[in-house]
């Protein structure tokens, strides 16, 4: 609405903001990528903003065509911020269902 006001578009009210948030600075590398390993229906263990390790539980992918088969276990690669993540869904294989970034090295 700021935005609108210093051009002109919108003549109401705006809140201002007391403490800017600082600009944070991220990079991107491809292990930061969590990609399904076979097809079914994903169930995500992270959320969006959360700080996740190598290593760590991403989600688990359930097999509803094989009722008595153990989800697969989807870890993640690298340690990082989660920025985004597929909603739970069905899957096929390759579909991204996370996308990291960490600060610059």
């Amino acid at each position: 609405m700021r935005a609108l006001k210093a051009i002109g578009l919108y003549l109401g009210e705006t809140q201002e903001e007391e403490d800017p948030t600082q600009t944070l600075f991220l990079e991107v590398r491809p292990e930061y990528y969590v990609y399904a390993g076979d097809a079914g229906v994903f169930a995500p263990l992270a959320d969006l903003g959360d700080t996740v390790s190598e290593g760590q539980p991403a989600g688990l992918i359930h097999h509803p065509e094989t009722p008595g088969r153990e989800p697969d276990r989807v870890t993640f690669g690298a340690s990082g911020l989660v920025l985004c993540k597929r909603l739970p869904a069905r899957v096929e294989r390759g579909d991204c269902l996370f996308h990291l970034a960490a600060d610059p090295l």
